[in-house]
């Protein structure tokens, strides 16, 4: 009888090291899957962060292309661009709905794919507007300012600006500091001086048309 129960004894500590074998294993390899996602989980966040930037900077070229062009077109007849504002902009559906801020039925500012200001302004006497997309962070704001946007004087482009400012719809945009034009051959704006002129962040850049090219 004593040597039966030593025995099962044994075999109850035989079965309760190798539970304990599986266990720690088991925990060791849950641990071991568990820091797999961990990093698959990072690296899938870093992703998807890169792939939202890509697609907010290829989505303001887009923007700012689409509305320079319905300007020009609807002033291609004209003497000037006297009369464009924001509320030209919703009455011509010069902009893509997600640009427009409204208020009721009333658009009461524009902005961009970045949550940042869309400026219009009317210069020289009517002779020239100027559109500044503001609140962009440094890769928006180099891959946007070397985009060939033109190539030539004759295009209608005067001008082109980066500044700061505008990281939100009410806020100013700063412009009148880094002139790029034709004159002082410095359009197409180059990598090497978008590079030097953008900021980490809260950059804006403008664009120049005038009436010349009708």
């Amino acid at each position: 009888m004593c040597a039966a129960n030593s025995e099962k004894v044994k075999v109850d500590k035989d079965m309760k090291r190798k539970y304990s074998f599986f266990f720690f294993r088991s925990m060791i390899e849950m641990l071991g899957v568990m820091a797999i996602v961990g990093i698959l989980s990072v690296g899938g966040i870093a992703g998807y962060i890169k792939a939202m930037a890509k697609y907010r900077t290829n989505r303001i070229q887009e923007q700012a292309s689409m509305l320079i062009a319905n300007i020009r077109t609807l002033y291609t007849n004209q003497k000037g661009f006297t009369g464009l504002n924001e509320e030209a902009v919703q009455t011509y559906e010069l902009a893509s709905a997600d640009m427009l801020v409204t208020e009721g039925n009333k658009v009461t500012a524009l902005q961009n794919a970045m949550g940042g200001k869309v400026s219009l302004e009317v210069l020289d006497n009517g002779l020239s507007f100027r559109v500044a997309f503001g609140g962009l962070d440094r890769m928006a704001c180099i891959n946007v300012a070397t985009q060939p946007w033109e190539f030539n004087a004759s295009s209608g482009l005067e001008e082109m600006q980066i500044g700061t400012g505008g990281s939100s719809p009410d806020e100013a945009i700063s412009l009148d500091k880094n002139k790029f034009n034709w004159e002082n051959d410095s359009l197409p704006i180059s990598l090497n001086e978008a590079a030097a002129t953008c900021q980490e962040s809260d950059n804006a850049i403008s664009w120049q048309y005038g009436v010349t090219a009708y």
